[in-house]
């Protein structure tokens, strides 16, 4: 855990103070960031299962943006928008996960790690970050995917629960 110095007043303060903070954590301990994830808490971003009558990645992309401006409750122009095929169900179409967070909280964690000298390589969200670890340790150990199962994810301020039925992350 690495203690941050109190927030001011002044955001670009705040950022460089956050961003020396991970930079000397991390020289302390002798880490180099390689291939670096941002993941943004669930809490932060507008998640979203909806079902998208193709299959061809092409129009996945556009129907996924196009329903992700029903769900994106404000400030639709301003937000980074993502999909994730879930299942591909034959011809008749694709489970989607559809993530919108808002760019003044993305460009803050991003400019926070290039405040410490990391570039991160792709940004995702906590829980198809925890889902994408229970798959590999699922693949890694043999673990039955039968059932029910869940993830509890317990942070200092939240707590995500996500639900796996049969292999399936359940939103």
């Amino acid at each position: 855990l690495i203690p941050f110095p109190p927030a001011g007043e002044d955001e670009s303060a705040n950022v460089a103070a956050r961003g020396q903070a991970i930079r000397e954590a991390l020289r302390q301990q002798k880490i180099q960031a390689i291939h670096p994830v941002l993941i943004i808490p669930k809490h932060s971003v507008t998640v979203r299962a909806v079902f998208l009558p193709t299959t061809e990645e092409a129009e996945l992309e556009s129907m996924a943006a196009f329903e992700a401006q029903k769900i994106i409750p404000f400030n639709a122009e301003r937000h980074v928008i993502s999909h994730c095929a879930l299942a591909r169900e034959s011809i008749q179409g694709t489970r989607v996960l559809i993530t919108a967070v808002d760019e003044p909280v993305i460009n803050e964690a991003v400019n926070i790690l290039l405040a410490a000298g990391i570039e991160p390589a792709l940004g995702e969200v906590s829980t198809l970050s925890l889902y994408n670890a229970w798959r590999y340790e699922v693949a890694r150990t043999g673990t039955s995917t039968e059932g029910l199962q869940a993830i509890i994810h317990i942070g200092s301020a939240h707590t995500e629960i996500i639900l796996i039925h049969k292999g399936a992350l359940l939103v």
